[in-house]
């Protein structure tokens, strides 16, 4: 199944663990850089208990706050978290907990994400 390109409205920004920084109190601070390339077009939907259900039956229970559907990009991986503005002008962040290559011939990622609470 080929995915529907016109079902992708929102513009995400892929990003991946940089190098850390210290703080100076003895922590560090993680930085993020951008993946290459850094935007993709993804389809988005809040991760239903129903929804999910339907991707993931039978197998290990996963935690997720949205769905992404998007073109495949070799570089994103559990290690990312992606970004980007709603309908209502809000910015989510949301760090990437599963990635499936639909069918595993490179041409549709279905990507499980967590936004922590505000």
């Amino acid at each position: 199944m080929a995915l529907d390109t016109g079902s992708l409205v929102h513009w995400l920004t892929l990003e991946r663990p940089g190098a850390t920084t210290p703080d100076g109190d003895g922590g560090y601070t993680q930085t993020w850089e951008s993946l290459n390339p850094s935007r993709a077009w993804a389809s988005i939907e809040a991760a239903t208990q129903r929804a999910l259900e339907r991707l993931v039956s039978n197998t290990v229970t996963v935690q997720a706050t949205h769905i992404v559907r998007m073109p495949y990009h070799p570089d994103l991986d559990e290690t990312c978290r992606i970004s980007w503005v709603d309908r209502a002008r809000r910015t989510h962040t949301a760090n990437v907990t599963d990635v499936t290559d639909v069918d595993q011939i490179g041409e549709e990622l279905i990507v499980l994400c967590v936004e922590p609470p505000v």
